[in-house]
């Protein structure tokens, strides 16, 4: 496989000092690649990719980049357990091209993908496996993709998705239906898995009335009241109940989201729980 060669590491003076990447505040002058210049709005930085990203220190090397000159394979199987969810959505969070492929796998604290909210779009100039622009598998915990405002747009190569077991097929379908390659689904060589994908997930949801119990509320406490679920036409043994999300906020947000700063370690996950039975 000929790999795409990330940008050349061409050091440039700025405030004092002479770094490959320029400080905050700046970017990379088009017309002369040993310079920077102030940023006119949302600053564009470029940085090397062909990166395997398995570490936190290496994942830094990815903060405040905008655009990766290069594949990026995200593969953060250890090490997590101290990692707060919202300190990946600080590295990740500015990335919006990827000039390669983009690869995840193997991160069992990944429980979505939001922490590249501002993905939106994979050149495939270089191909994982010489097919793939983008390729997700064997994520233990994985539930959800990106969130819903993503415009992702990938320009070539195909879509692979396998060994995902708590993501729901359905939410791979939503999203190729968006990439526009509903095609990809149809093909034989199970690229995007439906056997593989989501065996152990709770695919359907269902809404229902919460509400807070005015008289049970005090100072470090209220009280929680919602219809109980109808169990007649399942079976008992499958329900055992209710996993109730909570965190404090400082004000009222009505973009807040239960996808937003997720992990599977609960010593890092943004949201707390509890268990009703």
């Amino acid at each position: 496989m000929t790999a795409l060669r990330g940008g050349k590491d061409v050091h440039k003076p700025a405030e004092g000092v002479c770094a490959t990447i320029c400080p905050e505040g700046l970017e990379e002058d088009p017309n002369n690649k040993r310079r920077c210049r102030k940023c006119a709005g949302e600053c564009v930085r470029k940085c090397p990719g062909n990166i395997t990203v398995d570490s936190m220190s290496k994942a830094m090397q990815l903060k405040h980049c905008s655009v990766i000159e290069g594949y990026v394979e995200v593969e953060m199987r250890v090490g997590m357990s101290t990692v707060a969810a919202s300190q990946l959505t600080e590295v990740f969070g500015k990335i919006t091209t990827i000039d390669g492929y983009f690869v995840v796998r193997l991160s069992p604290s990944f429980v979505n993908l939001h922490m590249f909210r501002s993905l939106t779009r994979i050149t495939g100039r270089s191909l994982y496996r010489d097919k793939y622009a983008m390729s997700i598998f064997e994520n233990s915990n994985l539930q959800k993709l990106f969130p819903p405002d993503n415009r992702l747009i990938i320009d070539t190569g195909s879509v692979q998705f396998q060994n995902n077991r708590m993501l729901c097929y359905s939410r791979i379908k939503e999203l190729m239906m968006k990439l526009g390659r509903e095609h990809e689904l149809a093909e034989e060589d199970q690229s995007l898995s439906y056997y593989s994908n989501g065996d152990k997930a709770i695919c359907e949801d269902s809404s229902f009335n919460l509400t807070v119990v005015e008289s049970a509320v005090s100072q470090t406490a209220f009280t929680l009241r919602w219809p109980a679920l109808n169990t007649s036409d399942i079976d008992h043994r499958k329900f055992l109940g209710y996993d109730i999300l909570y965190k404090e906020v400082e004000w009222e947000d009505p973009n807040l989201s239960i996808d937003d700063d997720r992990s599977s370690c609960q010593d890092t996950d943004s949201w707390y729980y509890h268990f009703e039975g």
